[in-house]
């Protein structure tokens, strides 16, 4: 908007540098300067849509430039209605799992409500913590019940001491937790009570080891590589097992 009013010579007259012209002006000065103002009023107006008309100012200030380009900051520029529609709907979107790092989650949510007060939308910093409460999953039940008892009695929480408490919460109900740089990282809970597959087949392979180490010394044999065992040698073994539990 702002280019298209400076390539057209109106940027001066919505702005205020330019002002009316004085007594000593030409009539053709005077004209020029009113023709070029009711243009500016005319683009300014069109670029609103139909449905926001009514947030035009009403009587004398309806025909000056400057009056609407004050009034309707956040429609005439980037900031459009939808433009604050998809930034608030970036806040629903944003979903907080019991495994992740609630400060991520909350720096997301922090740089959403900055975009929106760059846009002249302002969400007190009260209202932006019940808004995150009300996002919040089960796990974080007793921080919600928590900000909201302060909340209630007066108390002032920023976004950011409420990053802390959901931060500090979710580290003491997750102690596997390892920060290596900007990543976080859930250790893995070993298993009790369980043998790894590897730790089966070498546990294996060390007693058919064990057996052939005991037959070849009372049979005098050699001792067979380990890689080459087969059937019938896991079959001469097993025979050998027997024989000497028999004896």
């Amino acid at each position: 908007m702002n280019f298209y009013l400076l390539a057209n010579e109106l940027w001066g007259i919505v702005n205020g540098t330019e002002t009316v012209p004085g007594v000593e002006a030409s009539e053709n000065e005077v004209a020029d300067y009113n023709k070029r103002k009711r243009r500016a009023c005319a683009v300014l107006a069109s670029a609103i849509r139909t449905d926001l008309m009514y947030l035009l100012p009403e009587g004398n200030e309806l025909s000056d430039p400057r009056a609407i380009w004050t009034a309707l900051p956040t429609h005439l520029d980037h900031a459009s209605t939808y433009s604050i529609t998809q930034e608030k709907r970036k806040l629903f979107l944003n979903t907080l799992t019991d495994k992740m790092d609630p400060s991520d989650w909350m720096k997301k949510s922090i740089i959403v409500y900055q975009k929106l007060q760059q846009m002249g939308v302002t969400v007190e910093a009260g209202d932006q913590v019940k808004d995150t409460l009300t996002m919040l999953p089960k796990l974080y039940q007793p921080v919600e019940c928590v900000v909201t008892a302060q909340l209630d009695g007066g108390s002032d929480i920023t976004m950011q001491a409420l990053t802390t408490l959901l931060e500090n919460f979710w580290k003491k109900n997750n102690p596997n937790v390892v920060a290596s740089g900007e990543e976080t990282v859930l250790l893995a809970k070993p298993r009790k009570g369980k043998i790894p597959k590897r730790r089966k087949v070498r546990l294996v392979m060390y007693l058919f080891r064990v057996l052939q180490v005991v037959q070849a010394t009372c049979t005098n044999r050699e001792v067979v590589n380990p890689r080459s065992l087969n059937a019938m040698n896991m079959v001469g073994l097993v025979i050998f097992l027997l024989n000497v539990l028999h004896s």
